[in-house]
């Protein structure tokens, strides 16, 4: 698997960068984030909004999880200060920052 895309998020909350992961069979699935949490930085999977909660749209296995944790950080450090002139989500907008709580 690799990672593509990986964006900072610059948006001044816990998620500082989203990207998009390509398995080895070349399906590429977009909606992943890195994220600032209370308890360190984590990989937050695609998730979509059911009513008042978020759910995730995939789930991954530990080890696995793991292992993308570790490419990400690596990716995401690679970044550096340089970030893009105006935020983007794989070739979309960035969604408008709202007041709704994080889900995680």
């Amino acid at each position: 698997m690799q990672i593509l895309e990986m964006q900072s998020a610059n948006t001044g909350t816990a998620i500082k960068a989203f990207f998009k992961l390509e398995t080895a069979e070349g399906i590429i699935i977009d909606g992943f984030k890195v994220v600032e949490g209370k308890n360190g930085t984590f990989v937050g999977v695609p998730s979509k909004k059911v009513g008042e909660k978020y759910m995730d749209t995939i789930t991954i296995p530990r080890p696995l999880k793991e292992s993308l944790l570790k490419m990400a950080l690596e990716k995401f450090s690679s970044l550096g200060s340089a970030s893009p002139a105006e935020p983007s989500y794989g070739d979309r907008p960035m969604p408008a920052e709202s007041d709704e709580p994080l889900p995680f």
